[in-house]
């Protein structure tokens, strides 16, 4: 794991490095920190030889054998007290890797916009059917028909408990907070410490439930993310799409869509 940056907008060698990959940085020097702080510095150096290990192993052919046999011996000579700190640590580094890669994908989804180079929107889409000839009754024949059904699933592997996604979302919420233009250097600081914060309470909180989930415990998982997540964006989207029909079809009301 990469140590700390607290201004990783260049790289060693003095090159810009990419936002996402500054965002790993930041996240997997914190991790690094807070196994320190938690255990000891063995722990953490225990973790970065195998990550070490591991990386060679699948960069370089000619070495990949070699560091599968000392990959092997390291996890099979150590305790289990080792073993776990190893499993968390790739576990909770990997969740946080996968937020700073949506984060990415928001960044990259917002620079398209801006550059009205999105064509996966809504105003694409209610454009090209203005401007085909769709007039306002064609568009309200076509939103009566669009049928949108929501299906939640159940992967029944799925053990993470709800306190985790809850501090998995706040972690997401801060790093996109850091993101914004105009951050003054208090202001990250303060997220800084935050995400620090939150990293050192995701390391102490147990990742998994203790117990089988029940069918109720599906039930609350998919109620988490319809009041946490989709009906927010539901209301986002209805607002962005009667303020889209306004525009392209001005006059018209739009106040009471299906």
């Amino acid at each position: 794991m990469a140590g700390l940056n607290l201004s990783p907008n260049v790289s060693d060698s003095g090159e810009l490095i990419t936002a996402l990959s500054a965002d790993i940085r930041l996240l997997a020097g914190m991790l690094g920190m807070v196994i320190r702080e938690q255990h000891d510095e063995d722990a953490f150096q225990l973790v970065e030889k195998v990550r070490a290990l591991a990386n060679t192993r699948r960069r370089d052919e000619k070495q990949s054998a070699a560091m599968m046999r000392a990959l092997t011996e390291l996890i099979e000579g150590a305790d289990l007290a080792s073993l776990r700190i190893l499993i968390k640590a790739f576990a909770n580094y990997f969740q946080l890797i996968n937020i700073a890669e949506d984060q990415q994908r928001i960044r990259v989804l917002r620079q398209r916009e801006m550059n009205a180079a999105l064509d996966e929107s809504l105003e694409s889409a209610i454009r090209d059917l203005h401007e085909s000839g769709v007039d306002a009754a064609g568009m309200r024949a076509i939103l009566d028909r669009v049928r949108v059904r929501l299906v939640l699933t159940a992967h029944p592997s799925e053990a993470k408990r709800k306190e985790v996604l809850h501090k998995l979302r706040h972690i997401a919420q801060l790093l996109a907070a850091r993101d914004r233009a105009g951050i003054l250097d208090r202001e990250q600081r303060a997220i800084d410490a935050s995400l620090m914060e939150e990293i050192e309470e995701l390391w102490q909180t147990r990742p998994t439930r203790a117990v089988r989930a029940t069918i109720m415990d599906e039930v609350d998982f998919g109620v988490y993310f319809l009041t946490s997540v989709i009906m927010d964006v539901a209301l986002d989207l209805y607002d962005e799409l009667r303020f889209l029909l306004e525009r392209h079809y001005p006059g018209e009301d739009w106040s009471d869509l299906p």
